[in-house]
């Protein structure tokens, strides 16, 4: 890159097994800082328990400063999901040098985990300028075969948690 810094990319793919996340963990000690990116399926299928412990388990292996960013952090919710769920994020935030999260809602979940406030970095995502679109909507609605239909666009991961349905039944 522009600075001479060089960066490899150490994929981690969704199936990988235990043994697996921990040479992949170790491969990255080749280099001086550790950047992980954290969304649960990257660890995991769609368990979420499953992810926090292969997640916890590959950070371990890593030796290096480290910095990990968070792009989404689930609400601790009820008092009897709450201690084994802030036992298995405490597990992955224990083993990082740095948390990077993109919102302030984010950093004040995180913290009120119990995490220094000093050890959460806000990031927020920068929203890049756009030129104002040249075509109708009519024009876009035929293009992609949906005319005449109500069109809901949504920008990122799709998730339950988000509530979607409150506006599809509107």
């Amino acid at each position: 890159d522009k600075t001479g810094a060089a960066v490899t990319i150490v994929p981690i793919g969704r199936r990988k097994g235990i043994f697996d996340l921990i040479r992949l963990g170790k491969m990255m000690n080749d280099a001086d800082i550790a950047h992980v990116q954290h969304e649960y399926s990257f660890f995991a299928n769609a368990f979420m328990v499953r992810s926090f412990v292969n997640c916890s388990l590959f950070l371990r292996q890593i030796k290096i400063p480290n910095v990990l960013t968070m792009h989404e952090v689930v609400p601790l919710g009820s008092q009897l999901s709450r201690f084994p769920f802030l036992s298995l994020y405490r597990s992955i935030f224990s083993a990082v040098d740095v948390i990077t999260v993109h919102t302030e809602k984010h950093r004040r979940t995180i913290m009120e985990m119990g995490i220094n406030g000093d050890k959460v970095v806000l990031m927020p995502i920068p929203v890049p300028e756009i030129e104002p679109l040249r075509n109708t909507k009519r024009h876009y609605k035929e293009l992609f075969g949906v005319d005449g239909k109500k069109v809901l666009t949504v920008f990122g991961f799709l998730n339950t948690r988000k509530g979607y349905e409150l506006v599809l039944d509107a």
